[in-house]
């Protein structure tokens, strides 16, 4: 079918491209720039909260990859919303979690374009805006004429580029500080006692704890991340791709927080914001492997991108055949609905990049946490319970995103918590309690 070779490639792509896939569209603009950036500005506390991200592709895997693919591929499922639709028997369950998706994600594609936009700036000196539209209109086509196949094989390359980019810049900056045990001694005898502490005035132990929530085991309600795992071939896929997507996740993480941590040392004046880590590279590197560094980051922040764009046009599409039944999937006005979809998404997505803050981790830890809060509950309760209410489904989604994100707007400090930390645990309770008393309404397994 036209929609599953599009948005699926049919499911035919190997082990070994899948892996890389999952890595690179896991690592973003947020791991490659703004992390090791803020690592500059709050130090070591920074990496402890960042080495949460180490375990959670293991957890994704085994909690919920394997039944995940079992269970899309019965009802060929094209991607997590189709998976909802299906387990929770409501096609308006499946419409409104489409649109938080859709609404929360274009956030974290933003995130992602300003950061390339920012790459582009200061690596080739081309204003911001001219920058944002090359970079938007560059994934664009990319995504829109070749689908999952060129977002996965382009994935497979940008991989790569990552992990040799960032292995360069880290090596680099040992040269530099006279090796890894000279740097840390250095940093114990001229750095502030606050950068060299588990935590501080500006991360404490709660906030850090509510991080380990939000990209640790919250990873499992972030629909964006667990949706790969419909397009894996089979079970047998998964469990190959594993240990790969572990390893290149975990050692891009710690290196590149690593570099922003060697960067007080060694360029303690630089202005604490998303450009440390470039600026760092522009210092440090000669011409060629500057102009690799450049690669692997516009690779990060690419492979994030494509994945997302992909997922919500085929959000959208899907959640058009809910209403459209005539519309058949072989027929030439899909392929023009996909492309009036895409354009549609990038102006808009455009719009929210025009004024780009100082930290872009921020604009992705907002979206991450509007996301797990609403969706956490319903897929992983949905794929282990034998009874599941759409009831409950709804009150979780409502409740906890509601929770969260008054938090957010009134600026409420529940003992140091990151809004995420309650909502989250709204979200979970309101789902087991409504279910306990919805057991008639639900479907069983």
């Amino acid at each position: 079918m036209l929609l599953n070779k599009y948005f699926l490639a049919n499911r035919n792509i190997n082990f070994i491209i899948m892996a890389l896939l999952f890595s690179s569209s896991y690592i973003s603009a947020s791991s490659f720039i703004s992390g090791p950036s803020a690592v500059y500005k709050y130090g070591l506390s920074f990496i402890l909260l960042a080495t949460i991200q180490i375990p959670t592709t293991l957890i994704a895997f085994i909690v919920v990859g394997e039944r995940l693919n079992r269970e899309s591929k019965k009802i060929n499922a094209i991607n997590i919303i189709d998976y909802i639709r299906y387990r929770y028997e409501s096609d308006f369950l499946a419409l409104i979690s489409g649109f938080i998706l859709i609404f929360f994600l274009m956030f974290l594609i933003s995130a992602q374009l300003i950061g390339g936009a920012k790459l582009i700036e200061v690596f080739w000196g081309i204003d911001y805006v001219v920058g944002l539209l090359f970079f938007a209109l560059l994934v664009f086509i990319y995504v829109f004429f070749g689908g999952f196949k060129a977002v996965a094989y382009t994935d497979l390359i940008q991989g790569f580029l990552m992990l040799v980019s960032s292995v360069i810049l880290f090596s680099k900056m040992l040269d530099l500080g006279g090796g890894i045990n000279n740097l840390f001694k250095m940093a114990t005898s001229i750095l502030d006692k606050n950068l060299l502490i588990p935590s501080n005035v500006d991360l404490k132990p709660q906030y850090i704890i509510s991080f380990w929530i939000l990209i640790g085991i919250g990873i499992l309600g972030q629909p964006q991340i667990i949706n790969n795992f419909i397009a894996f071939k089979d079970e047998n896929t998964i469990k190959l791709s594993l240990p790969i997507s572990t390893f290149i996740i975990s050692f891009l993480i710690v290196l590149m927080h690593l570099i922003g941590f060697f960067a007080i040392i060694l360029f303690p004046d630089l202005n604490p914001n998303d450009k440390v880590v470039l600026n760092v590279a522009l210092k440090v590197l000669n011409p060629f492997s500057c102009f690799m560094f450049f690669m692997g980051l516009l690779s990060a922040i690419m492979s994030t991108v494509d994945s997302n764009f992909l997922l919500i046009t085929s959000v959208l599409i899907k959640s058009i055949f809910i209403y459209k039944k005539d519309l058949k999937e072989e027929d030439v006005k899909v392929i023009r609905v996909i492309m009036i979809s895409n354009i549609f998404f990038i102006l808009i997505i455009l719009v929210f990049s025009l004024f780009p803050p100082n930290f872009l981790f921020f604009i992705n830890i907002f979206a991450f946490g509007a996301l797990e809060v609403s969706f956490f509950p319903i897929i992983v309760f949905g794929l282990y319970l034998n009874f599941a209410s759409k009831i409950a489904a709804f009150a979780s989604m409502f409740l906890g995103l509601i929770f969260y994100l008054f938090i957010l707007c009134f600026g409420l400090n529940i003992w140091f918590f990151h809004p995420v930390f309650p909502a989250f645990f709204v979200s979970i309770f309101t789902f087991l309690i409504v279910n306990f008393f919805c057991k008639k309404n639900s479907k069983v397994y």
